[in-house]
């Protein structure tokens, strides 16, 4: 058993295991363990209990696998073929609850059917969700998780989080001093000042914020790229400003300030003209 989206609930799972049973008990069979995946994938063969399962057939302790349909098992027609030949090369069938398939020629070929339609329909709804993403991209909408200061407004493109945009501010306004990073995030840390995920500042999550065009309106997904798509919360000036100071200690040797090491010390370089 499995279902694809985090957003499903394992009810999902305990209804397919439950006809699967029924299926059993009408069938005279014994069940003998539950392979079930949450939120994982059928286009794939690459789910944990699905792997294992493969991997007891070779041990003779089953006859049959179960599914509640054909696409529980896999929404791939390769990887359906290969993963039945294995189990049949360990004496196992694979049946399915809710699909009357004989096991003759007939059944064989409504079984390929079955197997060639859900490649089908997940190939066309993967489709779907992609032309439905462009869509909405090209007015703007959120896609994803948003970033610290903005948020998903009621019309479904971003909105500004005023206390975090103020917090924002003055990190660039901060950075754009020349303030070190470090002091910054650790002055974050100290005032409780948590991260979009609640964590604490680090130098990456730091790193991030400083490099982030949405912060002066710039929205953008693939190729698609909006100017003034989203409320700026900076202006473009401090945010150059930071940008070339980032650049700067990516490259030293052009940071007046760079640390460097010699004779087992920390020295101060000095810029060379």
């Amino acid at each position: 058993a499995r279902y694809s989206s985090a957003a499903q609930r394992d009810v999902s799972i305990e209804q397919q295991v439950n006809e699967c049973r029924r299926f059993a008990e009408r069938e005279g069979l014994t069940v003998s363990r539950i392979y079930d995946d949450h939120a994982m994938t059928g286009t794939n063969d690459n789910r944990p209990a699905f792997r294992q399962m493969i991997a007891d057939s070779a041990n003779g302790t089953f006859d049959y696998v179960i599914v509640y349909t054909l696409d529980r098992f896999a929404r791939n027609q390769y990887d359906s073929v290969f993963n039945k030949k294995t189990l049949r090369d360990n004496g196992v069938r694979v049946l399915s609850a809710m699909e009357n398939l004989r096991d003759d020629a007939t059944g064989h070929l409504m079984e390929s059917v079955l197997e060639g339609f859900a490649q089908y329909f997940s190939e066309e709804l993967r489709q779907k969700v992609v032309r439905g993403m462009r869509n909405n991209a090209e007015k703007a909408m959120v896609i994803g998780p948003c970033p610290f200061g903005l948020k998903k407004g009621d019309d479904g493109k971003y909105a500004i989080v005023e206390e975090e945009a103020k917090i924002i501010q003055e990190i660039y306004r901060r950075a754009a001093s020349g303030e070190p990073f470090a002091d910054i995030f650790r002055d974050l840390n100290g005032r409780g000042i948590k991260t979009k995920k609640g964590r604490e500042w680090d130098r990456s999550s730091f790193n991030q914020l400083l490099h982030n065009p949405k912060y002066i309106g710039i929205y953008s997904y693939g190729d698609i790229i909006i100017e003034n798509g989203i409320p700026a919360i900076l202006d473009r000036e401090i945010y150059d400003k930071v940008q070339l100071r980032c650049k700067a200690k990516e490259y030293p040797r052009k940071n007046p300030q760079r640390r460097r090491r010699e004779n087992g010390t920390y020295q101060i370089g000095r810029a060379h003209v």
